[in-house]
């Protein structure tokens, strides 16, 4: 029998998904933009309720709760902001 061609692994939807924005720029409640939309995102496709706006790029209260939330499931300091740590945590493919 024919053998089949290996499989490439998958790439998580957050990442093929989400092209916004590539930094790792600090970003929290009351920012606007496309760092706010990749996150808002990413969240969502992990899973994340964000709010009843959706991915607006507005950073608020909706946003910051689903922040909240992925910090604590990834046992990092649960602030509500995205910095250096939950951005690569965001990004990472598990």
């Amino acid at each position: 029998a024919p053998s089949s061609p290996t499989a490439e692994p998958a790439t998580a939807p957050w990442n093929t998904d989400c092209t916004h924005y590539f930094g790792s720029g600090r970003t929290r409640q009351g920012d606007t933009g496309k760092r706010v939309l990749q996150v808002q995102c990413m969240l969502s496709r992990r899973g994340y309720g964000i709010g009843d706006g959706g991915a607006d790029g507005i950073f608020g209260s909706g946003t910051e709760t689903a922040v909240r939330g992925f910090q604590s499931d990834k046992g990092l300091t649960v602030d509500g902001i995205v910095g250096h740590d939950t951005w690569t945590a965001l990004r990472d493919e598990n």
